[in-house]
Formats: C-alpha cells, structure tokens, sequence
C-alpha cells in the first residue's frame, strides 16, 4: 500500500486520462447494442451485463454519446445509463472491483481497493497503536486500521 501523500503521481483527473471506451446497460441496451452494430461499431458483452464500446478517440465517443441521447428521444422512453471509461482514472479502479471477491489491487501496489457491499455509507475505522518510541523520544504509529462493513 502506497502513503496517500503519493497517490497524485499516480492517479489523473478524468480529463487528463486516455478514454478507453464506454460503457452502457439498462432495460435499451440490446436495442443500442442493435443501432450500433448497424452503424458499424463493435460492441463487446461484457461478463456483468454491461456493454462496451472500445475507443481512445474522444471525438468518436463524443458521436456515439450524441447518438445514445438521440436514441432516447426517439424512443421515448428511459433505460439507459452510459459512461466512458478511462485509465488511471476512478472508473478504472472501480472496474478493478467488478469480480468474485469483489477485491484487487490498484497497478499491483498503488492500493487495495474493494466493494463495501452495500454502497455509500457511514462506517466504523478503528486504528491499532503500537509503541514505537526510542529512548528519549515518545512514538506511537498506526500498526492496523480495520473498518467495519457490517456490523457483526
């Protein structure tokens, strides 16, 4: 785990990633899914039911928002939820998370990430001292911090 004083050397704001793609679902996404592949993208299904368009290009995901607002209106009706995804970014580390164990680790040793399991929310942090101090000179540090999800 990295000291959070570092995290800014490894982590961008959305606006100074590299879109990856975006992604959809929702009650319209076969139907998108349809539009598209007739327009001539590629539409990769992935494993959580989402569906995903590769592209870097920010231009060309720029049309293809255009075209899934322009779907809506003409269908009438909602369904859909769309984002892009970029790397090194929020979205990326939250995709980290779309497993069975709900779990990873951020580039292999930037920070552990995970799911609380029950979204937003207030949770109990304890924090373990251990006594560090030299002769003359007082130091206690944090040994072990552990945070309650769900309350036993």
């Amino acid at each position: 785990m990295l000291d959070p004083c570092y995290i800014e050397d490894h982590w961008k704001k959305a606006s100074e990633c590299t879109p990856q793609g975006m992604k959809f679902y929702g009650a319209l996404k076969n139907k998108v899914t349809k539009l598209l592949q007739e327009k001539g993208y590629i539409v990769e299904v992935l494993d959580t039911d989402e569906h995903f368009i590769k592209s870097s290009d920010k231009s060309e995901l720029e049309v293809i928002q255009g075209l899934l607002i322009q779907f809506l209106i003409e269908e009438k009706e909602m369904g859909l939820v769309w984002t892009q995804i970029h790397n090194d970014s929020y979205e990326e580390v939250c995709e980290l998370t779309d497993n069975e164990l709900r779990a990873a680790e951020y580039q292999n040793t930037i920070a552990t990430v995970f799911q609380t399991g029950f979204g937003d929310g207030t949770y109990e942090v304890y924090a373990t001292y251990k006594d560090c101090s030299i002769p003359g000179h007082k130091d206690e540090r944090i040994s072990k911090v552990e945070i309650e999800l769900i309350v036993d």
